[in-house]
């Protein structure tokens, strides 16, 4: 690494300044192609998953997918972009998020299009429109409800009752995913759309989902067929209630996917009005008395009377008496009676009374061995239906089929070498790039060096041609002079210079510096002991004897 170095650094020293320029110009666009490959290389290629949506909506759904940690992107034309590979997995973690955007219809905004050229019928439907709209958004914002169109017939209003049209209206709704619109929740909506249009009678208006179904029928909705049918709706929809916490109660105690809840519910729709007579008597008697008296007379003139026989024996005169009679009644009736209060209760019923309910858990036996905690468990969920007739909870244990698991397993396992493959398939253009780049890095060390630097003692450098064949090719220094030359001189202190490795120094320098700043004799011992070593140790090795003698 080290000799690599040393060429760049010896081909920086001799290039001229348009070598220069080109290699860093070079080397500058090689690091920038490389950064953008590695920037386009690893950012995914994003699709639209949505197009075309409302700011409102649009940021619902940029804040949902960042909550599920999912890059995504958005533009000002309503569209939000997620990664090419992952559009359906975006779609289908919104849908069960509850977070799929709906395009609701325009409301009150509409108004804002009427003008002086508008004519009283687009008038007319602009304010329909826009009533429409309005209310489709108030039923949008709804419990279990994603989306809803309204529909309004404002009718005809005649002086002649066969031309007279009532109003009507009909509400088209697209439920929330896992959610069924009951239909109470229908009647609650119908009401909304009554209250909301004059004139609007409850029996011309219908809710109808996104399938077909009836939510709610003004016409029928005393018919025993709605009755049964909103019977089944409720048990259906209390059944899944429960079903549910009953489920989450499980997979709390056992863990997920080792237990399966059904319930099975029975209502009494019927509404029920009863009223209770209580009669409560006091603790003391009271008397009563009655008493009559009836007292008068009855004339009997001598011609009798007019208009009946005198002989009818009513009028015949008393015996003894020569006309006049009198008479008299009298009745006294006394009683002893106990004080009694009477109070009167009604009670009024509510439809949807639970009368029956039926508990089945299905547990996994290779999992979960004892299965009398899950019955502790259903006959505290009962509480104090559990010992009346039509509650019934029961535990069935079966080894469950892992083949499904099993399967998503793989196919979890598929597509993480699916996305594997993928990454590398997006690292090989950087891959090769840095090949590219190591090969040239390659070619440049092996290239020869036009030039050769001699650093200087003073600090500085001197290009030298490569190639040269001796020192006599050399070019001259100028101000320099080679240890060669002063040996004709001076040659005790050329061969100390030679000794210590210094070939060329300065003019200026005076040689008896020189000689004052260097131990000559040492620095020849130094250069003899190392071009001749034999000579030194034989000199040492006398020197040795002299002192043992």
């Amino acid at each position: 690494m080290s000799g690599l170095i040393n060429r760049l650094r010896d081909w920086w020293l001799g290039a001229d300044r348009t070598q220069k320029t080109v290699s860093i110009f070079g080397t500058a666009f090689l690091v920038a192609l490389l950064g953008f490959t590695v920037y386009f290389a690893g950012r995914p290629r994003f699709q639209p998953v949505f197009s075309g949506l409302s700011p409102a909506d649009q940021g619902l759904v940029v804040d949902e997918l960042n909550k599920l940690g999912m890059p995504v992107e958005f533009n000002s034309q309503g569209a939000v972009l997620v990664p090419a590979d992952r559009v359906a997995e975006a779609r289908m973690r919104l849908a069960m998020s509850d977070k799929l955007p709906a395009a609701g219809p325009q409301g009150m905004e509409i108004l804002e299009g009427i003008n002086s050229f508008s004519t009283p019928g687009q008038e007319r439907e602009k304010i329909k429109a826009a009533k429409e709209g309005e209310l489709a958004r108030s039923i949008s914002t709804l419990e279990g409800v994603r989306s809803a169109l309204v529909h309004i017939s404002f009718g005809k209003d005649s002086p002649f009752s066969e031309e007279t049209i009532e109003p009507s209206a009909v509400v088209n709704i697209t439920e929330s995913t896992g959610s069924g619109l009951t239909a109470m929740q229908g009647k609650a909506i119908a009401r909304l759309v009554q209250n909301a249009v004059p004139g609007l009678k409850a029996q011309n208006v219908s809710v109808v989902n996104s399938s077909g179904r009836l939510v709610f029928d003004g016409q029928e909705e005393a018919s025993p067929e709605n009755v049964a049918t909103r019977k089944i709706e409720a048990e259906i929809a209390e059944a899944k209630r429960r079903e549910s916490d009953l489920q989450r109660r499980l997979d709390l105690a056992f863990g997920p996917g080792n237990t399966v809840a059904m319930v099975q519910v029975k209502l009494d729709m019927d509404a029920v009005s009863e009223e209770r007579r209580e009669t409560q008597l006091g603790d003391k008697k009271v008397a009563e008395q009655t008493k009559e008296t009836m007292s008068g007379s009855t004339p009997n003139p001598t011609g009798g009377v007019s208009g009946l026989d005198a002989n009818s024996p009513a009028l015949a005169p008393a015996a003894g008496g020569s006309g006049d009679a009198g008479t008299r009644y009298q009745s006294e009736t006394v009683s002893n009676k106990y004080p009694s209060t009477e109070s009167i209760q009604q009670i009024r019923r509510a439809a949807g009374e639970l009368t029956g309910m039926t508990l089945t858990v299905i547990s996994n036996s290779d999992v979960i061995k004892d299965p009398a905690p899950i019955q502790s468990i259903l006959d505290s969920y009962l509480g104090s239906y559990n010992d009346q007739p039509g509650f019934t909870a029961s535990v069935q244990s079966v080894p469950f089929d892992t083949t499904t698991s099993k399967a998503q397993e793989k196919a979890a396992a598929a597509a993480a070498g699916t996305q594997m493959t993928q990454q590398i398939v997006s690292v090989l253009p950087v891959a090769a790039l840095l090949m590219v780049g190591f090969m040239v890095s390659k070619a440049i060390s092996k290239m020869p060096g036009r030039h050769l630097t001699m650093a200087l003692p003073t600090g500085g450098a001197v290009r030298v041609p490569a190639g040269v064949a001796n020192d006599s090719d050399m070019p001259e220094i100028p101000g320099r002079r080679t240890v060669q030359d002063l040996a004709k001189t001076e040659p005790e202190v050329a061969e100390a210079l030679t000794a210590m490795g210094v070939d060329t120094i300065d003019e200026t320098v005076d040689v008896e510096a020189i000689r004052q700043r260097i131990d000559i004799p040492l620095e020849q011992i130094k250069k003899l002991a190392k071009d001749k070593p034999q000579m030194i140790a034989a000199l040492l090795k006398s020197w040795i004897m002299e002192e043992r003698r």
